[in-house]
Protein backbone atom coordinates (compact mmCIF):
# COMPACT_ATOMS: atom_id res chain seq x y z
CA UNK A 1 0.00 0.00 0.00
CA UNK A 2 1.00 3.25 -0.77
CA UNK A 3 0.99 6.28 1.95
CA UNK A 4 -0.38 9.49 0.51
CA UNK A 5 -0.36 12.85 1.85
CA UNK A 6 -1.52 16.90 1.71
CA UNK A 7 1.10 17.71 4.61
CA UNK A 8 4.59 16.44 3.83
CA UNK A 9 6.09 18.10 7.32
CA UNK A 10 8.18 15.05 8.07
CA UNK A 11 11.73 14.49 6.93
CA UNK A 12 14.47 12.05 7.99
CA UNK A 13 17.49 13.46 8.47
CA UNK A 14 20.62 12.59 10.15
CA UNK A 15 21.81 14.24 13.26
CA UNK A 16 25.39 16.11 13.20
CA UNK A 17 26.41 15.66 16.11
CA UNK A 18 25.39 11.55 17.05
CA UNK A 19 24.61 10.25 13.00
CA UNK A 20 21.84 8.64 14.07
CA UNK A 21 18.40 9.33 11.96
CA UNK A 22 16.00 11.12 13.08
CA UNK A 23 12.79 12.80 11.80
CA UNK A 24 12.63 16.50 11.32
CA UNK A 25 8.59 17.80 11.85
CA UNK A 26 8.13 20.65 9.62
CA UNK A 27 5.75 22.63 12.46
CA UNK A 28 3.68 25.42 11.21
CA UNK A 29 4.67 27.94 14.09
CA UNK A 30 6.47 31.27 13.30
CA UNK A 31 9.10 30.11 15.43
CA UNK A 32 12.83 29.21 14.97
CA UNK A 33 12.40 25.80 16.43
CA UNK A 34 14.31 22.96 15.43
CA UNK A 35 11.55 19.80 16.13
CA UNK A 36 13.21 16.51 15.89
CA UNK A 37 11.67 12.72 16.38
CA UNK A 38 14.57 10.51 17.38
CA UNK A 39 14.38 6.64 18.62
CA UNK A 40 15.36 6.28 22.13
CA UNK A 41 15.43 3.00 24.45
CA UNK A 42 14.82 5.60 27.35
CA UNK A 43 10.78 5.17 27.31
CA UNK A 44 8.51 2.83 26.42
CA UNK A 45 7.24 4.38 23.11
CA UNK A 46 10.81 3.87 21.69
CA UNK A 47 10.99 7.72 20.50
CA UNK A 48 11.00 11.00 21.86
CA UNK A 49 10.84 14.66 20.70
CA UNK A 50 13.99 17.20 20.67
CA UNK A 51 13.81 20.88 20.38
CA UNK A 52 16.47 22.21 19.37
CA UNK A 53 17.25 26.56 19.40
CA UNK A 54 17.35 29.41 21.54
CA UNK A 55 16.36 28.11 24.72
CA UNK A 56 14.28 31.04 26.01
CA UNK A 57 11.81 30.48 23.16
CA UNK A 58 11.80 26.99 23.68
CA UNK A 59 11.02 27.08 27.01
CA UNK A 60 7.73 29.97 25.96
CA UNK A 61 6.50 27.33 22.99
CA UNK A 62 7.75 24.00 24.22
CA UNK A 63 4.31 23.07 25.57
CA UNK A 64 1.98 23.99 22.05
CA UNK A 65 5.05 22.67 20.04
CA UNK A 66 5.04 19.11 22.21
CA UNK A 67 0.95 18.88 21.57
CA UNK A 68 1.30 19.91 18.28
CA UNK A 69 3.82 17.51 16.97
CA UNK A 70 2.28 14.57 19.24
CA UNK A 71 -1.60 15.85 18.01
CA UNK A 72 -0.04 15.55 14.01
CA UNK A 73 1.12 12.21 14.30
CA UNK A 74 -1.72 10.88 16.11
CA UNK A 75 -3.98 12.14 13.47
CA UNK A 76 -1.62 10.84 10.20
CA UNK A 77 -1.41 7.26 11.58
CA UNK A 78 -4.89 7.22 13.11
CA UNK A 79 -3.40 5.57 16.48
CA UNK A 80 -3.04 7.15 19.97
CA UNK A 81 0.25 8.30 21.50
CA UNK A 82 1.30 5.06 22.88
CA UNK A 83 0.87 2.78 20.37
CA UNK A 84 2.66 4.60 17.36
CA UNK A 85 6.39 3.30 17.12
CA UNK A 86 9.48 5.07 15.81
CA UNK A 87 8.92 2.91 12.46
CA UNK A 88 5.39 4.13 12.17
CA UNK A 89 6.62 7.70 11.98
CA UNK A 90 9.82 6.67 9.22
CA UNK A 91 6.75 5.20 7.35
CA UNK A 92 4.91 8.45 7.10
CA UNK A 93 8.28 10.09 6.05
CA UNK A 94 7.86 8.23 2.87
CA UNK A 95 4.52 9.10 1.89
CA UNK A 96 4.16 10.73 -1.66
CA UNK A 97 2.84 14.13 -1.51
CA UNK A 98 0.08 15.01 -3.22
CA UNK A 99 -0.77 18.46 -4.59
CA UNK A 100 -4.08 18.50 -5.47
CA UNK A 101 -7.26 16.20 -6.11
CA UNK A 102 -9.50 15.83 -9.30
CA UNK A 103 -13.11 14.70 -9.52
CA UNK A 104 -14.26 13.42 -12.72
CA UNK A 105 -18.10 12.56 -12.84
Amino acid sequence: MIRCTFSDALKIKEDAITRNVVVNFEHGFRVNIDVHIAQTEENKIGWRINMHGNSEVIKAAKKELFEHTVHYLEKRLRKTLNTISFEDIILLTQAKPIKSVSRND
